[in-house]
């Protein structure tokens, strides 16, 4: 395990200089984890130009409601919370799928229906990265 650990860190280092790569470190990760997609968002609140997004296996539609400023908004709203607690580094290991048994209006079934539900990603593990 900490030769394939030591490929990864190296290709995140690789990617961190030619933004190509990222392709490429995320279908990795997504074998080192055994997961099935994998997703690095930025989001810079005071410069939202430096934002983006590299995505493995995520539908085109999935990744489109993204560009909804309300989904945006939801997420935060949703989310912000549980990076808050866990902090910097923390891990975040998520069961979404009872946002859909939720009312319709409320922000959780609104996340489901437009990010999670075309996707079909109901589980997540997520880390928050500070890059400043």
């Amino acid at each position: 395990m900490v030769e394939q650990e030591s490929k990864l860190i190296g290709m995140i280092y690789d990617a961190a200089l030619d933004e190509t790569r990222w392709s490429d470190v995320l279908a990795e990760l997504v074998v080192y984890t055994e997961s099935k997609t994998a997703i690095f968002v930025s989001l810079d609140q005071l410069n939202p130009e430096y934002d983006f997004v590299y995505s493995h296996q995520i539908p085109e539609v999935g990744l489109a409601a993204y560009q909804d400023e309300r989904v945006k908004v939801i997420d935060m709203r949703l989310h912000t919370p549980l990076w808050q607690e866990v902090g910097v580094g923390g891990v975040i290991n998520m069961d979404l799928s009872g946002y859909a048994s939720m009312p319709q209006s409320s922000d959780e079934f609104i996340f489901y229906d437009k990010c999670l539900k075309p996707t079909e990603v109901y589980y997540i593990t997520a880390v928050l990265f500070d890059l400043y």
